[in-house]
């Protein structure tokens, strides 16, 4: 007597292989019964608003931006930040110091943003208060520095055209503050040093009205980046940036003359277009105002939220986002999709072509068998990463960047939804 069921799993498996061997994405299809096919469709009734955001803890905090702009779309954007510095070496000096010949600052680009051909007035303070953030954020920083300008030339103008900024700072500063004589003995060790210095503000004196400025992004632990103390004639002492450095970035938005000013955070009133922008700006909350149409495709192999924008601006564009949704507590929730949930692999949000591709077949699935009571998502520049064997939501800030997402018309955001059509 045959056993033709013990020969059926092979079977399966070959014609797996072989429907995939021409274009993975039809993996299977060709053992779909004749009746049955692959339809894709495409969901429209979408919403958008625009809400603020503050920034979360960030794992890379080795880049700080400067500058100013303002643009038509999205406003007058500025930027400033402060960060800690330690001796190259814990070596008391202050003893051998007959002279200060002079100090220089040097900042390392990493990026920069927009036309930058507007000259920008520099603010180098020190800072006269301890600070624990060693993230991004739209914190006031007021209250951490003293008006007191350190630059040797006063005002500084400059503008970034070249791999780094170098600025001179006061000799008198340093000769009767930091390398005084007498302070020697808070050269020790990294704790004893930042209770006696509390680092430097960078700021500047900035137009709101100014169109052709823009973002630098500074690598703090480049090598290139330090304050070098020139003395003796021939001697070099050296203060730099390293890991246990805390930094913090201020980001400044005035979106009083944009377009989609009077609906922030307004999550009734629908906008045409979607914004999002880095460095704690805005974000886009995505409405689906008709989910129950999933519910005509219960067999859903795959649902991507395809989002284009429009052509970036000289201001940059983010290079990923990320999307979240809400708990049915109506607490923010990360998606069944994204890898923090799930061993997938793919769940992107990279730019591409001028359009960000998010999958969330899991989500419009748990919506379709009730388990959802939002249907909303938050399309924000940022993702998840593992750091130090946690993980957390990183916000990007290490660069400029800003999208308008286009209408959700042939053109614009939708569903892509994948699903098996079943004929009885």
């Amino acid at each position: 007597m045959s056993h033709p069921v013990k020969y059926l799993f092979p079977v399966l498996l070959i014609a797996l292989l072989q429907g995939c061997e021409d274009d993975p994405n039809s993996l299977g299809k060709n053992i779909i019964p004749v009746r049955d096919s692959v339809v894709i469709d495409e969901y429209r009734d979408i919403q958008m608003h625009v809400l603020t955001y503050d920034s979360a803890e960030s794992s890379n905090t080795d880049y700080a931006m400067l500058g100013a702009y303002y643009d038509t779309d999205f406003g007058f954007t500025y930027c400033s930040f402060m960060t800690q510095w330690l001796p190259a070496s814990f070596t008391d000096i202050t003893g051998s110091i007959n002279t200060i010949d002079s100090v220089v600052l040097t900042l390392a680009v990493n990026t920069a943003n927009g036309p930058l051909t507007a000259y920008q007035e520099l603010l180098v303070y020190p800072v006269t208060s301890s600070f624990t953030n060693v993230n991004y954020s739209n914190t006031d920083m007021s209250g951490y520095y003293q008006e007191n300008q350190l630059t040797a030339d006063n005002p500084v103008t400059y503008k970034i055209n070249n791999s780094q900024l170098r600025v001179k700072l006061l000799n008198s500063y340093f000769s009767t503050n930091l390398l005084a004589t007498g302070t020697g003995s808070n050269y020790l060790d990294q704790n004893t040093f930042f209770n006696f210095f509390r680092g430097l503000y960078f700021g500047l004196i900035s137009n709101n009205n100014i169109s052709d400025g823009g973002i630098v992004t500074f690598d703090l632990k480049n090598s290139n980046t330090r304050i070098a103390v020139h003395y003796n004639g021939s001697q070099v002492f050296n203060y730099i940036v390293t890991d246990s450095c805390k930094r913090l970035n201020l980001f400044t938005h005035d979106y009083s003359k944009t377009g989609f000013s009077k609906y922030i955070n307004d999550t009734v009133t629908a906008l045409k277009s979607g914004y999002i922008q880095t460095m704690a700006g805005v974000q886009c909350m995505v409405k689906f105002t008709k989910p129950q149409q999933w519910r005509n495709h219960p067999a859903i192999l795959k649902a991507e939220l395809i989002i284009p924008i429009y052509t970036p601006s000289v201001y940059g564009v983010p290079g990923q986002i990320t999307a979240t949704t809400l708990s049915n507590e109506g607490k923010p929730d990360l998606l069944p999709d994204d890898p923090f949930n799930t061993t997938t692999e793919y769940f992107d949000g990279k730019l591409n072509n001028n359009e960000y591709r998010i999958n969330i077949t899991r989500f419009v699935n748990e919506c379709n068998l009730g388990k959802r009571k939002y249907a909303h998502l938050y399309l924000f520049p940022g993702y998840y990463k593992e750091y130090n064997s946690k993980n957390y939501l990183i916000y990007q800030a290490s660069a400029a960047g800003q999208a308008i997402i286009k209408p959700a018309d042939a053109q614009g955001i939708r569903i892509e939804i994948t699903y098996l059509k079943i004929t009885n």
